[in-house]
């Protein structure tokens, strides 16, 4: 198949492109879709989860709203919703003001 996909490279002119590059690619728009790692990582046929963490960047907006779902959980592990209460001292703000810092960077 490279040598397929390298022939038809050459007679388009298409010069320092890969089939790793389609597959950089098929992974990065996985990613930005919304799809888990996981899943992206079984489609691509990755060894491990690190090689398809590579990609994991590409989806800031997923890991903000991860964060911002620990907003109503307490200490114990209660929402406010099941009854429980937000801690005294602002636990959730120490926590989710952090989390919110690494994932702007």
């Amino acid at each position: 198949m490279r040598t397929a996909f390298n022939r038809a490279c050459s007679k388009a002119g298409i010069r320092d492109f890969t089939v790793d590059d389609l597959r950089h690619t098929c992974a990065s728009w996985l990613v930005m879709a919304g799809r888990p790692i996981l899943e992206v990582r079984e489609m691509l046929g990755h060894a491990s989860v690190a090689m398809t963490e590579r990609y994991a960047h590409l989806a800031p907006d997923k890991l903000q709203d991860a964060a911002r779902s620990l907003e109503s959980r307490s200490h114990s592990g209660h929402t406010e919703s099941d009854g429980g209460s937000a801690p005294s001292l602002g636990l959730n703000s120490i926590l989710i003001g952090p989390c919110s810092e690494l994932l702007s960077l």
